[in-house]
């Protein structure tokens, strides 16, 4: 009996042993579910704060196209803000040059990039790099090893590189330029990474289209600004010179012209315009499309200054002085032009009644004596050369 009850005691703490086993087994495997499942968590929400770091750099890179204008500013904002929110330790951005056979660098974020620009570092299209490759072909170019790469440039400045992507840059069907991404890591491109950083170089294509058409714009007003500038300035030129009368006086007694040019101060002559001297004079410039037509010339009868306001009602009537003085002109030149053209139609009529050639020119001369107010008008044969 105490032998039987020695095995059964046997094989219950056998058996105990084996639940323990059991359990821990049990217990061990669910531990490592737990970690396992703790580690997918962590890296769910690690690709959940890359996925928002990288809409966070999208909205970012948006924001920016939509509030700088300038190519100059806009390129190394873009390659900084790719940079922090995705990692990679350098971006770039390339642009064709006129030729279309180089892209050249001209922005990054990182201090290599800083001395390849200083140096106009270029890549020529079609024949260097992964760069030449994407601006020639218009396919984005992926480097997960750049030591396995036979397209990869080595650039000395970037000697951490060890993964490289360049997406092209289009405007329209053309490409003009590419996004330049490096990393130190291998295989640091994720399909994300790809899918994300080709939004951006969308975006960029589209920021570098509408600043370049800014810039357009910018000359061609500047241009037509200019041009405006010069007809003014020789319209009123003439204007000068085909009247004698060269301004007008108003005072007390009432409003005289002026046939002859005053003596102003050096401030009429533009010198100090706006500025008041010491006999309480003011001369503001009378000013058309940036250029000055004239002066208007006010004389305070008190020796006493004149206060801002007075100032500022002096130069607002300068203003409209100016756009009057214009619409003036203009009429008197639409009329003298109307005149014209009815004085041409008139002759025009008359010698094509006439079918005689001599009685067609005798006809010309004289109607053209009677408009010009001339004493004489000859029409005078010359020679062809070559014609007998």
């Amino acid at each position: 009996k105490a032998e039987a009850n020695e095995h059964a005691q046997v094989e219950a703490n056998q058996e105990l042993r084996n639940l323990q086993a059991s359990l821990e087994q049990r217990v061990e495997e669910r531990t490592t579910e737990l970690t396992q499942r703790g580690m997918e968590l962590e890296y769910a929400n690690m690709q959940v704060r890359r996925r928002a770091a990288q809409f966070e750099a999208l909205a970012l890179v948006m924001q920016t196209i939509s509030s700088v204008r300038d190519l100059q500013q806009l390129l190394p904002q873009i390659t900084t803000v790719i940079s922090e929110k995705f990692g990679f330790y350098h971006v770039g951005v390339f642009l064709l040059d006129e030729p279309r056979q180089y892209a050249v660098l001209s922005a990054a974020n990182s201090e290599g990039g800083g001395k390849m620009i200083e140096r106009k570092h270029r890549l020529r299209v079609g024949e260097e790099g992964i760069v030449g490759y994407a601006t020639s072909t218009g396919e984005p170019r992926i480097a997960m090893d750049v030591g396995k790469d036979p397209v990869y440039f080595n650039s000395p400045d970037l000697p951490e590189t060890h993964s490289e992507m360049a997406l092209p840059l289009r405007s329209g069907n053309q490409i003009v330029g590419a996004l330049d991404v490096q990393s130190r890591e291998i295989g640091a491109f994720r399909d994300e990474d790809i899918q994300m950083l080709s939004l951006l170089a969308n975006q960029v294509s589209l920021a570098i289209e509408n600043a370049r058409l800014f810039d357009e714009t910018r000359i061609a007003l500047t241009e037509a600004e200019a041009v405006g500038r010069q007809v003014t300035r020789e319209a009123w030129g003439r204007l000068s010179t085909e009247q004698k009368l060269v301004g007008y006086r108003y005072s007390i007694t009432g409003t005289s012209p002026l046939n002859e040019p005053i003596n102003l101060t050096e401030t009429a002559r533009g010198k100090g315009q706006g500025k008041q001297m010491e006999v309480s004079q003011v001369v503001v410039p009378i000013e058309l499309r940036g250029e000055t037509i004239g002066n208007l010339v006010v004389q305070s009868p008190s020796a006493g200054r004149l206060n801002q306001d007075q100032l500022d009602l002096i130069k607002a009537v300068a203003e409209r002085v100016a756009l009057s003085a214009e619409n003036a002109r203009l009429f008197e030149e639409t009329t003298r032009r109307a005149e014209r053209e009815r004085l041409v139609s008139d002759i025009t009529g008359r010698i094509r009644s006439m079918n005689d050639p001599q009685a067609m020119i005798q006809t010309a001369i004289e109607e053209l004596r009677k408009a010009l107010g001339a004493t004489r008008v000859e029409v005078i044969p010359q020679a062809i050369k070559g014609v007998e």
